[in-house]
This record gives C-alpha cells, structure tokens and sequence, in this order.
C-alpha cells in the first residue's frame, strides 16, 4: 500500500466530524481493486488475475469443506478420479464455465457496485439494501452461468450425437437453447437457492462461494472500516483503540484486525448452528 492511501485511511479513521457512512471508503476500493487487477476490467492483466485468484479461493473453499465435510469432499474427489483421462477435458471444460467465467463476472459486478457507492447519496439502510441487492445478483448471475453450461453440453450432445430436428438451423437452435436456459435458470434458481444447496453442496457450493469473494472483500472492507472509525470515536471508553490498534501508523492492518475478529465471531455462530443442527 502506498504511503497516500495509508494516509487517506488513516485520516477517514480519525474523522470525528459528521461525514456519510461510506467517505472515502470507495475511492479506497477502487484504489484497491486497481492494483491488483488494473484499471480496466477488459483487459489481459484482469482476467489472468481474476482467474488466479479464482483458483486460490476455490482450493479454500475445498480445505474448508474437507474440515468440515470430509466425507462428501472425498465421495467428490473419488468420483473426479474415476473419470479416469477421458474425464479430465469435462473437468477442465466445467471448471472453466463453473469457476473462471462466473468469478470474472462477479469481479465486474463488484466494480460496478463500487461505482454505484461512489455515487450514491447513502445512509446506512442504503448501504444494507445495495449489499442485499448484491448479494441476489450474484445468485443470479451465477446461475446464469451454471445453466448456460449445462444447455451448450444439451446442445453439443444434440449435435454429436446428430439428434438435431430435420430443418433447425443457428436461428432456431439459438431460440430453442434461449428458451431452455429460462426454464432451466428460473427452476433451478427455484430448487438450488431456495433450498440452500447452492451454499451447502460440495462442489457447486465451492464455486459459488469461490465467486463471491471479491464481493465479499468489499462488504467486509466497508463494514470493518465503519466499525474501526466507530470504536475509534467513541471517547473516552474505547479510546484506547487508537493506540491499541495503532491507527496513524498502521490504518490497514486496525481494519484487518476488526474484520478478523468478525470473521472469527461469524465462524463460531455458524459452527455453533451447524453442530446444532447436526445434532
């Protein structure tokens, strides 16, 4: 991080004065997301980037679910395994459609959220609606991507198979694989999401939740940086903070801090449901 964006965080922390829940919160995303990916959505160094981190974070999602669903995740690899060569082009072709195209996606939808918070005239029942919004987005676009997936295989077997209806031709195919794709989105958006197993199923639950990662990032940017500068300013009682968390010198690293102690709080509930729920 450079020393003006530091700088520029450190001072939004400090900031007693009334100001809008967000300040410079996302010139600070947009600063952020820049550096590691570019300026520019549309080019070589975003989407090399975005697939990269892409595979990192579903590598993550897959030590997570082995902790604590080790059965299934190995019931997956086993099955993976018995594809055996021929399978390894419908592993690459899926992981490709299912992880690197969505994740590329959601990475613009970020950038566009960022753009609207820009923007925005927001209090904080704004901010939670765009974070609502976005979160269904993501659904949505991820499905749409899971189901264009699976109407190219229908199509493709259609055709290898040579089981085209006499007279269809691109026109018709391209109507007829439209048609399909709503049906299919709008049932299994219905059946997946609706019943939780587009968040809880191994595998596609990991490439779900390996998409919403840099969404996730923004929203617990955000909100971590409102809370700092609120501990930060509530004087004299958590005053202390400024000095514990050392937010002149270290702005960034007092933010990480509190999300990390949200995320650690966030784990335990959910684990605490979870183990609740299994029993």
């Amino acid at each position: 991080m450079s020393p003006e964006f530091r700088q520029e965080c450190a001072n939004f922390l400090k900031r007693r004065g009334y100001e809008s829940y967000m300040g410079v919160l996302p010139t600070l995303s947009v600063k952020t997301i820049d550096r590691w990916f570019g300026p520019k959505h549309a080019s070589w160094k975003c989407v090399w980037r975005s697939a990269l981190l892409s595979s990192c974070a579903l590598g993550c999602t897959f030590v997570v679910t082995l902790i604590f669903n080790p059965k299934d995740t190995f019931n997956f690899f086993n099955w993976l395994l018995a594809l055996g060569p021929k399978g390894l082009g419908v592993v690459v072709g899926a992981w490709i459609m299912a992880c690197l195209v969505p994740d590329y996606l959601m990475l613009g939808k970020t950038r566009f959220v960022i753009w609207v918070l820009q923007r925005a005239d927001l209090s904080l029942g704004t901010m939670l609606l765009i974070g609502v919004i976005d979160f269904f987005a993501a659904n949505w676009m991820f499905l749409s991507a899971f189901v264009s997936v699976q109407v190219i295989g229908i199509e493709g077997y259609m055709w290898v198979a040579g089981k085209i209806p006499k007279g269809s031709n691109l026109l018709t195919m391209s109507v007829g694989g439209a048609v399909v794709f709503l049906i299919l989105l709008l049932v299994e958006a219905a059946v997946l999401g609706a019943q939780g197993q587009l968040y809880l199923t191994i595998p596609l639950a990991n490439f779900f939740w390996a998409s919403m990662v840099p969404s996730g990032w923004l929203w617990l940017f955000v909100g971590s940086s409102i809370a700092t500068r609120f501990l930060v300013s509530l004087q004299p009682g958590f005053g202390f903070l400024v000095y514990a968390l050392d937010v002149e010198a270290h702005p960034v690293r007092s933010i990480g801090i509190i999300a990390s102690t949200v995320v650690a709080a966030v784990t335990l509930f959910m684990v605490g449901m979870v183990s609740l729920i299994g029993l």
